[in-house]
């Protein structure tokens, strides 16, 4: 176990979908996909979370900030209840 805060949390626990064992544990930048609308931009997990956005402007405060800390940042999460598998894909030289 390690504290966080005041909130103990099991080693090895999960959190929409990711598996860490210790606070540093956290998934590679490079795993999550960006989605915009020129004013404010969200990073969104392979598991489909959010896990950074602010709002209601790129300089605004954080809303969800768990890809800065996974126990007290924050994330918006929706997943099915059975086992899952992700795809993403962009088309060619775009940003879609």
């Amino acid at each position: 176990m390690y504290e966080s805060g005041k909130q103990q949390v099991a080693e090895g626990s999960t959190d929409a979908g990711y598996r860490y064992n210790s606070p540093r544990d956290y998934p590679d930048i490079g795993d999550y996909a960006v989605i915009g609308d020129t004013r404010t931009a969200a990073l969104i997990s392979k598991n489909g979370s959010i896990d950074w956005l602010c709002l209601p402007h790129f300089s605004g405060p954080s809303l969800f900030a768990a890809l800065l800390d996974q126990s007290r940042g924050g994330r918006f999460a929706i997943n099915p209840r059975g086992e899952f598998s992700v795809t993403r894909r962009y088309l060619e030289g775009t940003a879609v």
